[in-house]
């Protein structure tokens, strides 16, 4: 768990919860749900890594040693093994271009359609959690694009790249603004 709450993404998803928060400037039902949407938006990406290892690459090393932590009980283990390996990960659903777009057209939805604070801290933990993603590896360019455009069989140029990332924040940014 002290792993966990050191984290950068963890302490990110604080602040940025946080900052709505208080930019609300209210205490009522729908933070505490927003926060809640939050938790769960931020474990969405893990449920991903899971069913990577189940099902959409269920032979490589990585989804072997895992199936055998959690078939032996190992729970802790497994998690922590996904976690030090997701490097590994390339092909997530979650860590693509396209996932991007459909984020991008639900969050919509979600924010300016249905009212609910548990939907918009969920889609929003996503959101943030894809950008934290592609500010980490924003020097890594080469990275960046082995996991953003994997569903894309076209070659993208450093410079469009980096046009995809500062677009998703300055959208993502304009959406949070959408919290309030």
């Amino acid at each position: 768990m002290k792993n966990f709450i050191r984290r950068p993404s963890t302490v990110y998803f604080l602040f940025y919860f946080l900052l709505v928060s208080l930019l609300r400037w209210e205490i009522s039902l729908s933070v505490i749900l927003m926060w809640v949407g939050g938790v769960v938006g931020m474990l969405f990406e893990w449920v991903d890594r899971i069913t990577y290892v189940y099902f959409t690459k269920p032979h490589e090393q990585l989804s072997f040693q895992v199936k055998s932590l959690m078939s032996q009980k190992r729970y802790r283990e497994a998690l922590l093994l996904i976690d030090y390996r997701k490097h590994e990960q390339k092909h997530l659903t979650v860590r693509s271009l396209l996932f991007v777009l459909v984020w991008i057209l639900a969050a919509f939805f979600v924010l300016t359609s249905t009212g609910s604070a548990f939907a918009s801290g969920m889609v929003m933990a996503i959101g943030l959690s894809i950008l934290i993603d592609m500010i980490k590896d924003w020097h890594n360019i080469g990275e960046l694009k082995k996991w953003l455009f994997w569903q894309i069989k076209n070659n993208f140029s450093d410079k469009e790249t980096r046009g995809v990332v500062v677009g998703f924040g300055v959208i993502f940014v304009l959406l949070s603004l959408a919290m309030l």
